[in-house]
């Protein structure tokens, strides 16, 4: 039997006693964790507070701040742009006075020329310079262009006059006698031209046998050339001075025939295209109006006419029927009527590639449209639905050039072929010219054949289908050109520029000249991208000395720099004036 001391009885109460002490213990320790954890987490929760608190004051007042730092800073802006506005005022002041004195001035200088020049204000004296110049027979090329020079200056004062008036009924005065001024010019330089080639024989050159013969001045350059040789192996001739080359085919090269070259380093030719183009919009809309009206009378018919009971059965088919047939029989009469006109307009000029293609597609929608009409009708005998016939797109309008995208430099070239004048021949020391009344003539190329064999259509290779006239031109020294010029004829009937028609263009940048052959012979022009330079980069204005600036502008493909010098009011120079260099740097500011 084990034995237990006193000792060991004594300690074993104490040990229950002391472990239950311990879970009291834990007990109150974990109280008071909890406790110290929730103060832990009162105390960080008023510190958020508190710092929550401090950061909307912050950002009251950094918003404070900024709005009375943006008021301020509005403040000073208005106190600029008033500031600005009152320079702006007063420079403009100045220009009103300065631009009221000149023109004071310019009409003082009119009035005070009294060279016989009628001023192109006063309807009377311009109408008798007119009508004087218009019955004059002086036919000397010199005389001519002295006379065209003068008349120039004219067109120049009447520009002017337009640009300033904002009476309707005075500027349709201005620009008939605007109109009658250029067209004038024009029978003035072809009239010369006639007087010249009369004596084409006599003027021959030994070592080709034809005529050939260059006219300028400081507007024009007249190149004129006769085929009196008829040499059937001619192929062209280059004006060596000028910078002008044209060819010919075999069939011309045998003709009597001439060819006249005349530049224009002016062009009265563009302003009408752009009138013709902005006219054309409203008589469009007008038409499709018409359409739209017409159509939806004639789908309002039908319900009308099932309600009143008037169209069953086979009634209503074949009333169907006969109505399509009419509405496309209408549509035929007017494209014969186009058709008629187009061939007409071309007889009356030259027979251009533009008319031919018009002509072919009308003859195609004619097809297209007896097609539809033949298959219609068997079509509605079983249903009578009407037949929806969608109008074609004209696609010689993409041919059309946009002169608010592109614009004409150089001039006009007035490229024709005219029946050689008759020349005069030496009889017994007579010498007898025979005189028509009728000026110089068109000689037509391609001449009067069937539509298919003179059709101006490019084909898949890209050569005409008949043998067509080249053309070589050095470009203007005057004219910079920042890409390749394109090339863009006359349409005399359409009253537009067009791309259509021309090939074979070649641009020789070295010798800055481009060569292309076209159709027929008619005036182009040399086209480049209005915008080309556009956006521009930067600009820069540095004082140069006293009153004297230079405005650099630093373009996508060029740089210009400008120079802005004040100049004496009794100086005849072309500097400008203070006011107006300040002026200038005042608007430059503004667009900045």
């Amino acid at each position: 039997m084990p034995t237990t001391t006193t000792a060991e009885v004594v300690n074993m109460p104490a040990k229950k006693k002391q472990s239950k002490l311990s879970k009291a213990e834990k007990e109150r320790l974990k109280k008071e964790e909890e406790e110290r954890r929730l103060k832990e987490e009162e105390e960080a929760r008023l510190i958020a507070e508190q710092e929550e608190k401090e950061r909307l004051e912050r950002e009251q007042k950094e918003e404070e701040e900024r709005l009375r730092l943006e008021l301020k800073d509005r403040e000073r802006r208005e106190d600029e742009l008033n500031e600005l506005r009152i320079i702006l005022e007063e420079n403009q002041k100045e220009v009103n006075m300065w631009e009221a004195a000149a023109r004071e001035k310019a009409e003082w200088d009119r009035y005070m020329i009294c060279d016989g020049s009628p001023n192109p204000a006063v309807q009377p004296e311009i109408n008798t310079f007119i009508t004087l110049w218009k019955e004059d027979p002086e036919v000397d090329i010199q005389t001519i262009l002295q006379q065209c020079a003068l008349a120039l200056r004219l067109t120049d004062e009447l520009e002017l006059l337009l640009s300033e008036e904002t009476e309707p009924e005075i500027i349709q005065v201005y620009q008939d006698t605007l109109r009658s001024l250029q067209c004038l010019i024009h029978a003035k330089h072809q009239k010369a031209a006639e007087e010249i080639l009369k004596s084409a024989k006599t003027c021959s050159d030994i070592e080709t046998g034809n005529m050939q013969k260059i006219v300028r001045d400081d507007n024009i350059t007249l190149c004129l050339w006769a085929n009196i040789n008829k040499n059937p192996r001619f192929k062209g001739y280059h004006f060596q001075e000028v910078g002008l080359s044209f060819e010919l085919p075999k069939p011309l090269a045998m003709s009597d025939i001439c060819v006249r070259i005349l530049h224009t380093r002016y062009d009265h030719l563009s302003h009408l295209s752009v009138r013709t183009q902005a006219q054309n919009k409203i008589p469009a809309t007008e038409e499709e109006e018409a359409e739209a009206e017409a159509d939806a009378e004639t789908l309002s018919e039908t319900p009308k006419a099932l309600e009143d009971g008037e169209m069953i059965g086979e009634d209503e088919g074949r009333e169907s029927v006969q109505q399509e047939k009419d509405d496309l029989q209408s549509l035929k009469s007017s494209e014969g009527k186009k058709s008629k006109v187009s061939v007409h307009s071309a007889k009356e000029g030259r027979k251009s590639s533009s008319l031919s293609l018009q002509e072919e597609a009308e003859d195609h929608s004619e097809s297209n449209v007896e097609g539809v009409t033949s298959s219609g009708e068997a079509e509605d005998e079983a249903d009578p639905e009407p037949i929806v016939v969608e109008p074609a797109t004209d696609s010689t309008e993409l041919h059309i050039v946009d002169l608010h995208r592109y614009t004409p430099l150089g001039g006009v070239y007035y490229f024709d072929v005219f029946r050689l004048p008759p020349q005069s021949l030496t009889i017994n020391s007579w010498e007898m010219t025979e005189i028509l009344d009728t000026g110089l003539q068109d000689f037509l190329y391609p001449s009067e054949q069937p539509h298919s064999s003179v059709s101006a259509k490019l084909e898949d290779s890209g050569t005409l289908s008949y043998p067509p006239v080249g053309v070589t031109v050095v470009l203007p020294e005057s004219v910079i050109f920042m890409q390749e010029p394109q090339v863009a004829r006359w349409d005399p009937v359409g009253q537009h520029w067009r791309t259509d028609c021309i090939a074979e263009t070649s641009y020789n940048s070295d010798a800055r000249s481009i060569s292309f052959k076209m159709d027929a012979f008619c005036a182009f022009t040399l086209l480049q991208e209005t915008h080309v330079n556009m956006p521009f980069q930067c600009w820069e204005l540095r004082p140069q000395g006293q009153d004297s600036v230079t405005l650099t502008i630093t373009a996508v493909l060029t740089e210009v720099s400008i120079s802005v010098q004040a100049s004496s009011t009794e100086s005849t120079g072309t500097g400008f004036t203070a006011t107006a260099g300040h002026s200038l740097y005042s608007r430059i500011m503004t667009w900045n």
